[in-house]
């Protein structure tokens, strides 16, 4: 995972950019729902398509805090 780690992060999208938040995480009981919750782990999700919206390039970051 480090690996992947390192080679991604100089990376940069270019053209075309779609841009998504999401919180994965597991199902649990309780608690705070959405981005108050502590179980779920933010990412910005990021997609590089061609002209006719074919994806190219993904990218997952985790977002501090």
């Amino acid at each position: 995972m480090q690996v992947m780690l390192a080679r991604e992060q100089g990376r940069r999208l270019k053209e075309a950019v779609q841009i998504d938040d999401a919180l994965p995480g597991g199902e649990s009981t309780g608690g705070k729902r959405g981005w108050a919750s502590e179980n779920k782990v933010p990412l910005i999700a990021t997609v590089q398509t061609a002209v006719c919206g074919q994806p190219l390039v993904t990218r997952l970051d985790v977002l501090p805090g």
